[in-house]
């Protein structure tokens, strides 16, 4: 099912491991070896257990939990002896299969990608301070456009709060046509690029749409983290469309009129 198993938590599979024997408890309600999990695994679990280790090459590589919802199960020292036999063979078809090969590859891969996220964690620290004290939003996401971190300007700007938005897809905030591009980006910031600012209409809590000046850092590029920077220009953008629309009205008045017109500036250059 792969799910990590904490020993403290089955007496019973340690002490197999331990003693590289059997360990048959006969009912978990009142057995000292389970200590404070004895009510949990009679209720949970089972009235009895018994542990098999599981050995290759003399070398225990795992256990056989083997549980009975009814105490003391009548299970003999030829019963055991059986078990035991049984666990031998299972070890040798694993070894065959290479099945332990399989499972050091992926413990080797947990364990290097749990150290990456440990180092961008520590690189994230020395960063924070800084981040705080913007008054641009600020974010860290990783190469698939999760959100590691986001700052208090951020959290004010978008309406949501860090528990809200850490773990999420920073693209699911942008207008749907512009999620492919950023995504892109953000791949192309944790590859070290340095790109120019761009413009992307970020969604708020509030439903409304700002438009928002992005700039970018591959600072954590090594750590697989891309920093975006942004700010709020909808005013801006807004004020800049207006005056284009009123340029391009004024040149084609200008251009459609019977009589000549020409502007100059004070130098006498010719604009129009």
């Amino acid at each position: 099912m792969k799910v990590p198993i904490k020993l403290e938590r089955y007496p019973a599979v340690r002490a197999a491991f331990e003693s590289h024997e059997p360990v048959l408890v006969e009912d978990t309600k009142s057995t000292a070896l389970l200590g404070p999990w004895a009510e949990v695994a009679a209720e949970e679990v089972g009235r009895a257990l018994l542990a098999v280790p599981l050995l290759v090459e003399r070398k225990i590589a795992g256990v056989l939990l083997l549980r009975n919802y009814a105490a003391r199960p009548p299970l003999g020292p030829r019963a055991i002896d059986f078990l035991r036999v049984a666990s031998s063979m299972l070890g040798l078809v694993l070894k065959a299969g290479r099945v332990f090969e399989g499972l050091r590859e992926q413990t080797r891969r947990m364990a290097l990608s749990r150290y990456n996220e440990e180092r961008r964690t520590r690189a994230l620290e020395q960063y924070k301070d800084f981040f705080e004290a913007s008054t641009d939003g600020m974010v860290v996401l990783d190469g698939d456009a999760a959100i590691l971190y986001v700052n208090r300007a951020a959290e004010q700007m978008t309406g949501y709060a860090r528990e809200g938005l850490n773990g999420r897809d920073f693209t699911e905030l942008v207008s749907p046509g512009q999620r492919q591009s950023l995504s892109n980006i953000v791949k192309q910031i944790v590859g070290g690029a340095n790109l120019e600012v761009f413009d992307v209409a970020l969604s708020t809590t509030s439903g409304e749409t700002l438009t928002v000046s992005v700039s970018s850092s591959p600072v954590l590029a090594e750590h697989g983290g891309a920093v975006l920077s942004f700010r709020d220009v909808t005013e801006a953008r807004a004020l800049e469309g207006e005056l284009r629309k009123t340029s391009d009205f004024l040149e084609r008045l200008i251009d459609s009129t019977i009589d000549g017109i020409i502007c100059a500036d004070m130098r006498g250059s010719i604009l129009i």
